[in-house]
């Protein structure tokens, strides 16, 4: 099963941090994270499916088609945000709360997202917008703000299979994904 996979993925993690071949983390989840960052990731890359660019999908945000699209769906998105995230009214970027990892993988997996995104392609959409964040928007490590879940929004309506076909416009993407949402 799929539980089962990410869960042998988070032992073969914490057993190489356990051999010295992976650095040591606070968290099972940020275990999973450094071995898809350090092994997923760049076999990922070997075999061309590395396309999660966080600053390619805040260039696609500015888009006035993509942005339109976005405020009309903007209190769906905020509610949806909401229901995965935590301590909100923290200080800015996270006044809305943020989603961690898990909350990522909770996400995909209750709106059944994770049918056509394995776990380690959403983890790295995951750490590749938080980073984008953290690099330009004073965030933090592991901490997922709402304009970060907008980013990651849009790789995931670039990623998965939608009725909108694959060489379609972003805007016809996003646009599916927030009909499949419910937004």
């Amino acid at each position: 099963s799929l539980d089962g996979f990410i869960w042998a993925l988070t032992d073969i993690a914490l057993h190489c941090q356990h051999q010295g071949l992976l650095e040591q983390t606070r968290s099972a989840d940020a275990g999973l994270a450094k071995l898809c960052e350090r092994l997923l990731q760049p076999l990922g890359e070997a075999l061309g499916v590395s396309l999660y660019d966080a600053a390619w999908a805040k260039e696609i945000l500015a888009d006035p088609e993509v942005a339109a699209l976005l405020q009309r769906g903007h209190r769906g998105l905020e509610a949806l945000f909401r229901q995965y995230a935590s301590n909100s009214n923290s200080p800015e970027p996270y006044q809305r709360g943020h989603w961690t990892a898990r909350a990522m993988k909770r996400f995909a997996s209750d709106v059944d997202l994770v049918a056509e995104l394995s776990v380690p392609s959403l983890q790295r959409m995951f750490s590749e917008c938080v980073q984008h964040e953290v690099l330009n928007a004073d965030g933090l490590e592991g901490k997922m703000s709402y304009s970060c879940f907008r980013m990651a929004l849009v790789l995931i309506a670039l990623r998965i299979s939608s009725p909108a076909p694959a060489a379609s416009p972003a805007a016809a993407r996003i646009a599916s994904l927030l009909l499949r949402l419910s937004v």
